[in-house]
């Protein structure tokens, strides 16, 4: 029984990183298409006026500032993209832990790789969290 935990310890952690990989991969696609959307619609307002003074005097304006200043490309979703790298972490390092638990050569050396991309993670996200809140990206105010 053991034997065979040991040997599909392995193939699990690579489902996980797999799931993970994908998830990564929606994220960012998903935040790619809203990007260009933000972009195309920006665009589209931006030729409907008819001349300079008009375009400066509606980006002056309260709405204008709002469409077109608050929407950071960083600001939508980082929290989120936050909170994914805590988990993902989180999941990593209690798997390296349960690898080491289980005492097999193969097992503590997938431990120790997933313990560290765990607390990589972990710090990446950490890192991220502060710098994003001191830069004034959770509250749309940029220092």
């Amino acid at each position: 029984m053991v034997g065979i935990m040991a040997a599909s310890f392995p193939f699990l952690l690579l489902f996980i990183a797999v799931f993970l990989f994908a998830g990564v991969l929606v994220g960012a696609r998903r935040h790619q298409e809203r990007s260009q959307r933000q972009f195309e619609l920006q665009s589209r307002l931006i030729d409907k006026f008819g001349s300079p003074d008009e375009l400066r005097q509606f980006l002056d304006s309260e709405s204008g500032k709002r469409l077109m200043g608050e929407r950071r490309p960083f600001a939508t979703g980082a929290k989120e993209r936050i909170l994914r790298s805590v988990q993902a972490g989180i999941v990593l390092v209690v798997m390296g832990q349960t690898a080491f638990a289980l005492k097999f050569p193969e097992a503590v050396s997938v431990g120790l790789m997933a313990s560290a991309l765990g607390a990589g993670l972990l710090i990446s996200a950490a890192v991220v969290y502060f710098l994003s809140k001191r830069w004034g990206l959770f509250n749309g105010q940029a220092h």
